[in-house]
């Protein structure tokens, strides 16, 4: 089991490349690790991306708001962005010389977290500051909104999606997290609610590991915890754990949603002016049950950080406020 996932002492630190940008809220890197896109106000940065180096190749000026939101598809290489201008622009990677796009779709305020489904690719949800979640379908090779779920009453901050493509969940600032079922009725599919839970403080990230485990991060200035919630046998979820992560006694932000990589078994979290660094250990072959272990703690001097890991888990790209640059780290073994 490698010791350290990412690390920032003398001898790793050569390995950690920085590029200065003013602003990069979203941050996205295409499958292969060849590109990587940055959110700039209204702009996407595409650069090329050759073994944590980074060129900056084109200026995309597609919304009228600031990118919230950056995603590339793994089976197309489509570039799907998210805007506080309420839209989300699908555009293919071979029209990035140009200002033309797939499809534009419009219908919420401010777009604050979007979620696709990891599998098919073919359903997009997205969350907004209008406290509504929007539920995106890709038919004939086009997305139109089949749903729209008005039961948070406050702005929509997280969203995940399960590996079987079949339950949503979602936290929001009125401290409550939903988990959305898909239900089939012959070629119809609709999402009701399955269960609400309320918290005692509401949160920013909510990430599934597995069917039956998804974490939650509330927001905490000191002691701060993971919530670990698993499915009971009458098939709700129920908070069975918490894990002591890293705080820094100031207040988070909105964005760099959790991220949990299958490939290398971590869970990326930003907590206030830290990222925490998180084991996932199986412990059995159905991986039902899972142990949290902290591996590393990266810190950064305010709370104002995005970024993003790599789909094989080899990348952590992070931008912070201070030296408004982009910092790529290399995944390490470490003995």
């Amino acid at each position: 089991m490698y010791q350290h996932v990412i690390d920032q002492n003398q001898e790793v630190q050569k390995q950690i490349y920085k590029y200065e940008i003013c602003l990069a809220i979203a941050i996205a890197i295409k499958n292969d690790n060849s590109m990587l896109l940055t959110g700039w106000d209204n702009k996407v940065l595409a650069h090329i991306f050759k073994q944590g180096k980074l060129k900056q190749i084109k200026f995309l000026h597609q919304h009228e708001s600031e990118i919230s939101t950056l995603n590339f598809c793994s089976r197309n290489s489509n570039i799907i962005s998210g805007s506080l201008d309420g839209s989300i622009i699908i555009q293919s990677i071979q029209q990035i010389s140009t200002t033309k796009w797939i499809q534009k779709l419009k219908g919420q305020d401010d777009i604050m977290c979007l979620a696709i489904s990891p599998l098919s690719e073919d359903l997009i949800v997205s969350g907004s500051r209008d406290n509504s979640i929007k539920f995106w379908q890709c038919i004939s090779k086009q997305f139109s909104c089949t749903q729209t779920i008005q039961e948070h009453n406050n702005c929509v901050c997280g969203l995940s999606i399960n590996e079987q493509e079949n339950t949503v969940i979602s936290c929001s600032l009125d401290q409550l997290i939903i988990i959305f079922e898909q239900v089939k009725n012959n070629n119809y599919v609709s999402w009701v609610v399955k269960q609400k839970i309320l918290v005692d403080q509401y949160g920013y990230r909510i990430s599934f590991i597995n069917q039956n485990i998804f974490v939650f991060q509330p927001e905490q200035i000191i002691d701060s915890k993971l919530l670990i919630y698993t499915l009971n046998d009458q098939k709700l979820f129920f908070q069975s754990n918490h894990l002591s992560i890293k705080d820094g006694g100031i207040s988070c932000y909105y964005f760099f949603p959790l991220i949990y990589n299958l490939k290398k078994n971590i869970l990326i979290n930003k907590n206030n002016n830290n990222i925490n660094v998180i084991r996932v250990l199986k412990q059995n072959k159905e991986e039902e049950c899972v142990e949290f272990r902290l591996e590393q703690i990266i810190e950064f001097e305010n709370s104002c950080i995005f970024g993003t890991l790599s789909n094989d888990g080899e990348y952590l790209v992070t931008w912070d406020e201070t030296y408004k640059q982009i910092q790529i780290r290399k995944y390490q073994e470490m003995e």
